[in-house]
């Protein structure tokens, strides 16, 4: 798949990096998120492919199985010496805090236009017919007194916008495979079919985040 650049409604721009195989998403996660902490700094890395991943997770004695990397694996790999972005921790949530947590660890941005600096979280999504993802939240928007998270989804490769409302009785909701507004520049096609398409997303718990 390889990396996809998206444009959202609020004029900024986003390079998604689209999983290879069903059960790389959260590889594909890690991948997005070295990149979006260095961006293209002189001396570090940024770029990595799914198999600079999973070469460095079969070294570390982690094996990416039928369903992908679990938690555990995940934070081991976030937080690997080479990727230079050590400091990511792993915190559970009940469902109705989610949306606060995204946006105290992710940051506000007001208005519109690019943003240069971001703090990436991932978060895993359990839909209702029990299949597991990951995605990567790389900014929170405020507009017209609302806030909104763009996700970057490594399944279709796309940035969708998604409403977060601070109250506690909701959670974040997150549909996987719906439109999304944004324009492919480059990079191949999705691998297939979203595997939960029409299926309300639930926050499955837990958030990886970096101060």
């Amino acid at each position: 798949m390889g990396w996809h650049t998206r444009v959202t409604r609020f004029g900024d721009v986003h390079a998604v990096y689209g999983q290879e195989t069903e059960n790389t998403c959260a590889v594909a996660c890690v991948i997005m998120a070295a990149f979006k902490i260095h961006g293209i700094a002189r001396g570090v890395r940024s770029f990595f492919s799914e198999a600079d991943i999973l070469e460095k997770a079969r070294a570390m004695g982690i094996l990416v199985g039928n369903r992908g990397l679990k938690n555990d694996p995940i934070l081991q790999l976030l937080n690997a010496p080479e990727f230079r972005m050590t400091g990511w921790k792993y915190e559970r949530f009940l469902g109705n805090d989610i949306p606060s947590h995204i946006i105290e660890k992710v940051g506000v941005t007001s208005g519109i236009g690019p943003v240069r600096t971001v703090r990436p979280v991932i978060i895993i999504i359990r839909w209702s017919d029990g299949i597991q993802h990951a995605v990567l939240v790389d900014t929170v928007r405020t507009f017209l007194g609302k806030k909104y998270a763009t996700v970057c989804d490594p399944w279709d490769a796309n940035v969708h916008v998604v409403p977060l409302e601070e109250h506690w009785l909701l959670s974040f909701r997150y549909t996987g495979g719906s439109p999304a507004l944004g324009v492919n520049f480059w990079g191949k096609p999705p691998i297939g079919e979203y595997p939960s398409t029409g299926h309300a997303g639930d926050f499955h718990g837990g958030i990886f985040w970096r101060p």
